[in-house]
Parts: C-alpha cells; structure tokens; sequence
C-alpha cells in the first residue's frame, strides 16, 4: 500500500460552443466609457430576483435604489425584465430608450440610462412587452 495521499487530477470538464462563444465574445468587447479597466476597483452589484410576479421586487429595488442615494452611493436601477419591465412606470418615466436598444446594439448602457432627478439615481428601463 501506498503512503502517497495525492489525489489524481480532476479532468476539465468540456466547454459547451455556446459558452465558448460567450466568453470570446465578453473577452473582445470594447470597455464601456466610463468603465474601469480590470484589476481597478469597480462598483458593488446587488440583484433582486424572484421567479414569482407580485412580491415586491420593484417595490423594493426602487426604495434601495434611493436608500443607497441618500447614503452618497453613485446608483444606477437597471430593470432586467425583458417582458414585464415596470420601473419606468412606477416612477412616471417616459424613457426614450430602453434596454432593448442595449441588446441590439443600437446603443451602449451609457446611453440608454437616464437620469431620475427626483430619486438622484440613474435607471435602464426594461424591455416592456418584448415577450
């Protein structure tokens, strides 16, 4: 019997072409303007996610949204929901783009955020009724 303790080497597990794609296609995109390059420090992300309709999402992100505000953070509320976005409509928004115009190209996220002047904090609104 052996003494040796080494575990043999876990074999990589194969990458899907799509995943492939993904990640060259991450890899190869410009920086955002205003974005800081890898290895600076960059702002915190926090998700709110419910696979459920009528739980307070919204409610919620808007009011940490301000929350954060009131506390000098730099915020930005991005509505992800790609079929029943309702931020812009909770805060009485007219967005001229949305984050549609982001998925096809037509513009940056830059672009697309507006400034919500009563909460101090910038919002993407979602892709209302895109199915």
């Amino acid at each position: 019997m052996s003494s040796d303790t080494t575990a043999p080497p876990v074999p990589a597990r194969p990458r899907s072409a799509k995943a492939t794609k993904t990640r060259a296609t991450l890899a190869n995109s410009p920086r955002l303007p205003g974005r800081p390059a890898v290895g600076t420090k960059r702002g915190k992300l926090i998700a709110i996610a419910s696979g459920k309709g009528g739980v307070g999402k919204t409610f919620f992100s808007i009011t940490l949204s301000q929350a954060l505000t009131l506390r000098k953070q730099k915020t930005l509320l991005f509505d992800g929901d790609l079929g029943l976005a309702n931020i812009d409509i909770q805060l009485g928004l007219m967005p001229q783009y949305d984050l549609g115009s982001v998925i096809t190209g037509k513009l940056s996220l830059n672009q697309a955020a507006m400034k919500y002047s009563t909460g101090g904090f910038d919002v993407i609104a979602g892709r209302s009724g895109s199915g």
